[in-house]
């Protein structure tokens, strides 16, 4: 089980990060303890995520149902919040990161709490109608944008990697991602 003070201390790191702050490394603990506890960053990512889900289903209802859809997307979820610290655990020992690769895995996780929240921030305002669609993908490349950059400062901290390195490491997670939802949304359809 985790603490409170634990969650509090995951969320602030990440959001130190997200405001290029790398004193929060210290709030990331180097352990395989601290990798476990920070998959709570799982239930929290969870409302947003359904949230993204939802949203998707109004705009674009499967031929093959909710229940199907909902079924497709959940096993993504969970896929995703497993599938890329498990292909990490190859790439840090290529990179020659292992030693740290707990500390990464742990702020990763934790800021997929804000890089999750700021992508529902850009479905829902593309669903909203508010703007032109052109308004909307220019906010949603923004968003993108923010994302890979947040990551990369992630990796290339916890990682302690040259900016290219860490670019790869960026890549290597959107393109799992992309696989995976590419799958789920196959599947869903």
């Amino acid at each position: 089980m985790i603490r409170r003070e634990e969650i509090a201390k995951g969320l602030f790191g990440a959001w130190m990060m997200a405001r290029g702050d790398r004193r929060a490394m210290v709030l990331f603990d180097n352990t395989i303890d601290a990798v476990w506890k920070s998959f709570w960053a799982a239930a929290l990512c969870l409302p947003a995520y359904l949230a993204m889900v939802l949203l998707d289903y109004l705009q674009h209802p499967p031929g093959g149902g909710l229940g199907r859809f909902l079924a497709a997307q959940s096993i993504a979820y969970v896929i995703g919040w497993a599938a890329y610290p498990l292909l990490m655990v190859t790439v840090a020992r290529l990179l020659e990161r292992l030693p740290v690769y707990p500390r990464y895995i742990v702020a990763y996780n934790w800021a997929n709490v804000i890089t999750l929240n700021l992508s529902l921030l850009a479905a829902v305002l593309a669903a909203s109608g508010l703007m032109p669609r052109g308004g909307v993908a220019l906010v949603q490349l923004l968003v993108l944008a923010a994302i890979i950059v947040y990551e990369g400062f992630i990796a290339a901290t916890l990682l302690a990697l040259p900016p290219w390195r860490a670019g790869l490491v960026v890549a290597i997670d959107l393109l799992l991602s992309f696989l995976i939802n590419g799958v789920a949304e196959r599947v869903a359809r």
